[in-house]
């Protein structure tokens, strides 16, 4: 029932603009828990969708390590000119790396990094944007 790598994805919701309106404006045609859906989709269809990205994001993403510490700070000037003037536009975090940690890198621009630390179960999950510079590619066999 889980969808394909190669499927279209079609969003289950959008029964077009006038029944979409109707939805919300109308007669809501549903009992909290389950909403129309156009042929083909099922409630789960959004829900299996998402775990196929995730997937995608976790067979795309490489480990590096760290060579340089970062404090996470927003306006890292000793770390370069061109990473201060080319930060990422966004409200999620920076994360501060030491020489030696290992982060596994899902998102990147030309001079920023977006990953995970890699600690053990006990510590607390750390994700966020780091310079690229500090880091180098860990290559493993997959």
């Amino acid at each position: 029932m889980g969808r394909k790598r190669d499927d279209v994805f079609v969003y289950p919701y959008n029964i077009g603009i006038w029944g979409n309106i109707k939805q919300v404006l109308f007669e809501p045609i549903h009992n909290g828990i389950e909403w129309p859906v156009i042929d083909g989709c099922n409630q789960y269809t959004l829900t299996v969708e998402q775990l196929v990205q995730k997937e995608e994001k976790r067979n795309r993403s490489v480990t590096c390590v760290a060579i340089e510490d970062y404090n996470g700070s927003w306006f890292p000037i000793s770390k370069g000119w061109r990473i201060c003037t080319s930060f990422p536009l966004t409200d999620e975090p920076r994360i501060g790396v030491t020489r030696g940690d290992h982060i596994l890198v899902t998102r990147w621009k030309k001079h920023w990094l977006y990953g995970e630390k890699l600690k053990t179960e006990a510590q607390k999950r750390e994700r966020g944007w780091f310079p690229r510079r500090l880091v180098v590619q860990v290559h493993t066999a997959k």
